[in-house]
This record gives C-alpha cells, sequence and structure tokens, in this order.
C-alpha cells in the first residue's frame, strides 16, 4: 500500500489485529505485491520488513535512482542476484542480522540497567558493527558476513556462507 499523505500505524494495527497479514485488504487502498512498495516510491532509504528475498535482482534494479541505503528490518531479505545488483548500482546493503540485532543485544544487558541505558547500549553495539562493516571493499553486508563467519568459525568451523534467499 503507498499512500503520499502516509498510513495511519493505529489503523493498521487495529486491522493487524483483527485480520493478521489480511489487514492491508481491509485498509481501502489497494495492495500490490511487496517488491513494488519499494519502486513506486522515492526515498533515500528502504526498509524491507517483508518476507525473506525480497530484494531481488529484479527489484534491486528497479529501485528509484535516489535510493542510497536499504535498512533491513526483516530477516534475509536480499538474495544473491539483489546484493550483487545493489552493489553495481552503489546502494548501501545494510546487513539484516546486524540491523535487527537489537532485542538479542539488549537481552544481554545488565539486569539492572535501565530502559535508557539498554537503547543506548543497543544503538552502540549495532552503529559500531555497521560503521566496520561499511569500510569492506564489497559493502557492509559482505564486511557483516565476513566478521561474522570469523565469529562463528570459533564455534562450528567454516560457517555456511551469506544469508541469501533464494531468488524467485
Amino acid at each position: 500500500m503507498i499512500d503520499p499523505a502516509g498510513l495511519d500505524t493505529e489503523r493498521l494495527l487495529a486491522l493487524r489485529r483483527t485480520y493478521g497479514d489480511a489487514c492491508v485488504l481491509h485498509y481501502g487502498r489497494t495492495a500490490g505485491p511487496p517488491g513494488e512498495l519499494f519502486t513506486a516510491v522515492d526515498a533515500d532509504v528502504v526498509v524491507p520488513g517483508t518476507r525473506p528475498g525480497v530484494i531481488s535482482g529484479r527489484t534491486a534494479g528497479s529501485l528509484p535512482p535516489g535510493v542510497r541505503v536499504i535498512a533491513p528490518a526483516a530477516n534475509a531479505p536480499y538474495t544473491k542476484p539483489g546484493a550483487d545488483v545493489l552493489r553495481q548500482r552503489g546502494i548501501v546493503a545494510l546487513p539484516d542480522f546486524v540491523c535487527n540485532a537489537g532485542a538479542v543485544i539488549g537481552y544481554r544487558s545488565a539486569a539492572d540497567a535501565t530502559p535508557d541505558e539498554v537503547l543506548a547500549a543497543v544503538e552502540a553495539m549495532v552503529t559500531g558493527q555497521i560503521r566496520e562493516a561499511l569500510g569492506h571493499p564489497s559493502g557492509p553486508l559482505a564486511g557483516a558476513c565476513e566478521r561474522a563467519g570469523r565469529f562463528l568459525r570459533g564455534w562450528w568451523g567454516e560457517p555456511p556462507g551469506p544469508p541469501y534467499a533464494p531468488e524467485a
């Protein structure tokens, strides 16, 4: 759904409680395919919060020219072709597993930490990881995957590779 005036989030949440994923069908706007949402709106930052693989090669190639960053709020939003197209276009593909790590970092906070302290710790950790990953020659997604791979090798041996969704 697209509405240049913005969406009524309270209404969407109420519809979600009643209809689940079909909430968009009851909002009163046309709901298109998930991948189209990212290609129909001019934005600097795209935040995919949908199903895995929504940033396919086709979607990445169709993003408006103003898009500079993909900051996922969902797991495995990229397919391998999608990540390749983003890199070729110079669009920063932030790693989903870092962007979504807030709850895990918060869980590891001190038992007596205040909510503000937990949020500050999450922000510092995620920002630090992203900044470090941004320096990778193949981009932050590859940089974060490489760093995670180094960490995981200490536990399991060779990790399976980047968490790409299958191309549809």
